[in-house]
Parts: C-alpha cells; sequence; structure tokens
C-alpha cells in the first residue's frame, strides 16, 4: 500500500518510479512459495518468510526512491 502511494504521489509530478529487480524477484518468490504451499511442500513457508524479508527491503527502496524524485520537483 505504501509503495502504491509513494507512486501514485510521483505521478502528480509526472515522476514515474521504475519496477526495480528485486521487486521482482520478491514477486517470483511470492508465487512460487504459494503454489508449494498449496501443494502441502514445506519449503513454501520458508520461501514465503523470505519473499516477507524482500518486500521490507523492496519497500524501503521505493520510498528513498519516491522521496529523492518529488525532492527534485521541490
Amino acid at each position: 500500500i505504501i509503495v502504491s502511494g509513494i507512486r501514485a504521489f510521483a505521478l502528480e509530478f509526472k515522476k514515474r518510479i521504475r519496477v526495480s529487480q528485486l521487486g521482482r524477484l520478491k514477486t517470483l518468490i511470492e508465487m512460487v512459495s504459494l503454489i508449494l504451499i498449496i501443494l502441502g511442500i514445506n519449503i513454501g513457508v520458508i520461501l514465503l518468510g523470505l519473499a516477507t524479508l524482500l518486500s521490507v527491503i523492496s519497500g524501503t527502496d521505493y520510498v528513498f526512491k519516491g522521496i529523492r524524485e518529488i525532492k527534485k520537483e521541490l
């Protein structure tokens, strides 16, 4: 939700914050982990924990990128 808000706010300044490779990796790991959990394979839970950690790191990166882009316009 925070990332979406930052991206929407940046768009008001005609700035686009691109999707990072880390964000893409996080999404891939989330999808794989959910499939494994549904199939009853325990490593899926570990991968979901990794995806959670990547979400925090990626989200923090987006926030800082957003702040930098917006500061350029002010």
